[in-house]
């Protein structure tokens, strides 16, 4: 349903058979997971991710998934809330009796199950029952039930989290986001746009297409624009338009704010449309962003929008070492060449693309993928000529573009080809040990330092004998190690966390931050003493009791004392 008014562009998505995301297909307790189609596809398959043509095996699915869940559930027993966070059945059973009164909820074991974990390694904890708000109202309503009878509540999105940062670690109510009312406004006049908790990145930029215009922060996963607030994304066009954090305007949160009713707008923008900019106030906006749900839950984000670029063009470089790549990358970024997007893989990573694709790239080179934006080709051929100048200078060959270079033709190709190996590499690394369980390191350096962690990086993964490609957002010192591991083999699991751990101190040695983009959640809180220092710390938690009153998301972000 669209209506324009003073240029303002309403998209209120009508709701569909699958309005509910698929984990919200109820399964009762007593009946096998392979009964709803939330448990044999999966607890990330959202409504805006769901496919039709999904054809693994369901019988190995099912049974794949279940022993997984089981040796989550095994890794670590539940843990407990403190005493200052317990609350006794008295309570939860008062405060669920109300909040049935004011939104749906379920207790089912299979429900609380899918709602424990992200797609991370690290345990699993089951919240005791799972909400389905509708509306923020419904959000806020939660909120208030739970703070009155002391109850942990845990936000939940599309629950392709990496650092376990949805996990229940003090039991509580789980709020399942993806049900909330599909709501995009377009303001076409300010290029922004106000979304929903519901809304993907998909989502929005497949809806975004009729105004020539796009959300360019890209994570990778099709996760919800609100988590992505709550976990300060970054991605591969970081290096173009900053991170998420740089196009926010403003977020309508809920949380223990009795006086407005439980929720705020952190800037006036969304409440009377006013400037992008207000110096008026503290920058309430990004105090939430990167806050991990502890100080409330983002239920509407406003984004600043950009044109879609009238030309896109990208070229594919193979190079000696990595040393090499972390070298030209520098280079550009130095020469303040604007590169849309600039990505790395290492040979090892190339081995398991031609293993999964049938393609044939050179084994022994490590490659670095470039794309460009312009009005015009010449524009672009002008930045393309500085690149391969740059990448020359440093042992650099051109071997794909998707421009027509006289001369060259032959190492023409679409841009899905050239692209190919990137979108799919998660996929080949895990092609190569079948039924592993994937995980993925992260962290990010100044580029300066880009090549001295790669290289300790190496010797790392060497010493302690593992199967580790290298994938990275090198425009912005950003990569990860994706590994692939048997998690009934404690000896291997514990080899991964040693190497995730020596990759977070030695980033925070080099000036760097022990997670990029993933977030903290519980996987990364052990590092962050180190990398902030204690009063840094301090502060921040002294924040969120102020502000979330340790109910929100616990246990999550900063370290056990």
């Amino acid at each position: 349903m669209l209506a324009v008014k003073n240029g303002i562009v309403k998209n209120v998505l009508a709701k569909t058979a699958w309005s509910s995301s698929l984990r919200k297909m109820r399964i009762e307790e007593g009946h096998h997971h392979s009964q709803s189609l939330s448990c044999f596809f999966g607890h990330s398959y959202s409504k805006h991710q769901f496919n039709f043509t999904y054809t693994c095996d369901r019988n190995w699915l099912v049974k794949k998934q279940h022993q997984q869940q089981q040796i989550r559930l095994a890794s670590g027993e539940r843990k407990v809330g403190t005493p200052e966070h317990e609350f006794t059945q008295e309570q939860f059973s008062t405060g669920l009796e109300q909040l049935k009164t004011v939104t749906e909820v379920s207790t089912s074991y299979a429900m609380r199950e899918q709602h424990s974990h992200d797609e991370s390694f690290h345990p699993s904890c089951l919240p005791d029952a799972v909400a389905f708000p509708k509306t923020s109202s419904q959000v806020a309503d939660i909120v208030r039930i739970c703070f009155d009878h002391n109850i942990p509540i845990i936000p939940f999105g599309t629950g392709t989290g990496l650092e376990g940062g949805v996990t229940a670690q003090m039991g509580g109510v789980s709020v399942d986001m993806m049900g909330m009312e599909d709501i995009i406004d377009v303001n076409m006049e300010d290029m922004t746009c106000t979304v929903s908790s519901s809304i993907t990145r998909k989502h929005l930029n497949h809806e975004l297409l009729q105004y020539g215009l796009y959300f360019p922060i890209d994570p990778g996963a099709d996760a919800s624009l609100c988590g992505m607030c709550a976990t300060s994304a970054t991605g591969t066009t970081t290096v173009m338009y900053g991170a998420l954090k740089d196009n926010v305007v403003n977020l309508e949160v809920v949380g223990n704010f009795p006086e407005s009713g439980y929720i705020i707008n952190t800037n006036s923008y969304l409440s009377n449309n006013g400037p992008l900019l207000n110096g008026s106030n503290f920058n309430l906006t990004q105090l939430f962003i990167g806050s991990e749900g502890t100080m409330g839950i983002i239920t509407k984000a406003t984004l600043k929008l950009h044109p879609l670029p009238s030309i896109r063009e990208s070229f594919l470089y193979a190079f000696n070492t990595m040393t090499d790549v972390a070298t030209a990358a520098e280079k550009v970024l130095a020469n303040s060449i604007r590169v849309m997007r600039m990505e790395t893989m290492d040979a090892t990573i190339m081995k398991c693309i031609n293993s999964y694709r049938g393609t044939q790239f050179d084994v022994t080179k490590h490659y670095l993928f470039c794309e460009f934006m312009g009005d015009s080709q010449e524009e672009i051929h002008c930045q393309m000529m500085e690149v391969d100048s740059i990448f020359k200078g440093v042992g650099g060959n051109m071997i794909g573009t998707t421009v027509s270079v006289p001369g060259h033709e032959e190492l023409y190709m679409e841009a899905s080809q050239l692209w190919d190996a990137r979108h799919n590499a998660w996929y080949a690394m895990l092609s190569m040990k079948k039924g592993s369980f994937g995980y993925t390191t992260d962290v990010c350096v100044p580029i300066s330092r880009f090549g001295e962690i790669i290289n300790f990086t190496y010797e790392k993964i060497a010493e302690l004998d593992l199967f580790a490609p290298i994938v990275g957002h090198i425009g912005d010192g950003n990569f990860h190690c994706m590994l692939n591991m048997d998690l009934s083999d404690e000896n291997e699991v514990q080899r991964v966390k040693s190497l995730s751990s020596a990759l977070a101190n030695k980033a925070i040695e080099l000036g760097g931050t022990c997670t990029g983009e993933h977030g903290v959640g519980v996987g990364k809180k052990a590092f962050l003493r180190k990398e902030l220092g204690d009063v840094n710390v301090n502060l921040q938690r002294a924040l969120v009791h102020a502000i979330g009153g340790d109910l929100m998301n616990p246990n999550k972000v900063f370290p056990n004392e």
